[in-house]
């Protein structure tokens, strides 16, 4: 098990100072063992001359005397120092690996989870990517920690082909699901499910254009398995995937003018605080039920890391709310990932310190 950041400074100062009692000990006429050298220092020796002579302890000539001092010097060096360095190499502790979808609502939270680690010293290498990007990462090994997977449907595919060597380590949220929606100004009696869509009078009034979110994710893989079941096409549907900018600019734009519009959508979500949007129904449910947003970790981070540490990080545990929140901050306020989570923690520390909870020591209350 490796030692945090704080303990290997200290065990690299002790190294030091053992290594300079050695050299404080040849040069007083001690040997590495404690015993004297024939009741003289070092370098009272060498004013006498027995060490150029070529003289120790014995007085058997083991070198010529031009080469003995030098000698002696390297060899002291290196007794000292492989120690100390062998020591170093053993404890050095590297990065926790954290990987993240790069979408904003999985920033927020994975910003939370590396502050976290930082409070527990622990620096951090932070890898983004698309879903598609980021899974394989963790299947590989080259990721311990990954925020999120969305389990047991959202996500399924890639935990299938990804997750044989991960495990559950928190939930950080539950609830969390994809579905279709449209606003609330559309009136439940004329749409209130997906085959709804293809009734003439609301296919005459909706627009045909639906945004989805980047091809890759479970929400747009989902949306075209829709497509397909209820067969939209053929009314005039069109699904188009994109970057989440797209897909926020395309709802803010037709919510403004109160159009028809139908788009596939998500919870946690920062337009909830913005905008009232409502879920249709799906018989089918190919977007799956709720899921749960699960902090996963690598096999080996478990079993090598710190157990003050995965202790801690099971215990991180969020609501919708707050995600939304935190995903509110960086979307409309403008705020960085890493500067909404430090306002959401300062704001809610109480709740924070639970997770550190039995571990708690005053260092720990300097993260604010």
């Amino acid at each position: 098990m490796v030692a945090p950041r704080r303990a290997r400074e200290a065990s690299k100062g002790v190294g030091q100072g053992v290594l300079m009692d050695r050299f404080k000990s040849l040069l007083s006429g001690q040997s590495l063992s404690g015993q004297s050298l024939s009741g003289q220092s070092l370098s009272g020796q060498l004013l006498s001359g027995r060490l150029l002579s070529g003289r120790l302890l014995s007085g058997r000539l083991l070198l010529p005397p031009v080469f003995l001092v030098p000698v002696l010097l390297v060899l002291a060096l290196l007794l000292g120092l492989t120690d100390s360095f062998a020591q170093d190499e053993e404890e050095e502790e590297p990065p926790v690996r954290l990987g993240q979808i790069s979408v904003s609502f999985y920033a927020v939270t994975g910003q939370v989870v590396q502050l976290v680690l930082e409070r527990l010293d622990h620096e951090v290498e932070r890898s983004t990517g698309s879903h598609s990007a980021i899974f394989p990462q963790l299947g590989q090994g080259s990721l311990d920690l990954l925020v999120a997977a969305w389990l047991p449907h959202a996500h399924a595919r890639y935990w299938r082909q990804y997750g044989g060597d991960a495990v559950e380590l928190a939930t950080l949220y539950d609830g969390a699901q994809l579905f279709w929606a449209v606003p609330h100004y559309v009136p439940v009696s004329e749409v209130a499910s997906v085959e709804d869509l293809k009734k003439p009078s609301v296919s005459n009034r909706m627009s045909k254009f639906i945004r989805a979110t980047k091809p890759d994710s479970g929400l747009s893989m989902g949306s075209k398995r829709i497509m397909q079941a209820y067969n939209l096409e053929a009314y005039g549907y069109r699904l188009q995937t994109g970057g989440h900018s797209q897909w926020q600019r395309n709802f803010e734009r037709r919510y403004a003018v109160r159009d028809w519009f139908v788009m596939p959508y998500f919870q946690p979500n920062f337009l909830n605080q913005m905008a009232q949007m409502r879920k249709l129904e799906e018989p089918r449910n190919l977007l799956g039920e709720a899921n749960r947003a699960v902090l996963v970790a690598h096999k080996k981070f478990v079993d090598n890391a710190p157990e003050r540490t995965v202790n801690v990080l099971r215990r991180i545990e969020l609501d919708l709310d707050a995600v939304a929140a935190m995903d509110y901050m960086v979307r409309i306020d403008r705020l960085s990932a890493r500067g909404a989570a430090r306002r959401w923690m300062s704001a809610n520390a109480e709740r924070v310190d639970a997770w550190f909870a039995e571990e708690q020591s005053e260092e720990d209350a300097d993260y604010r």
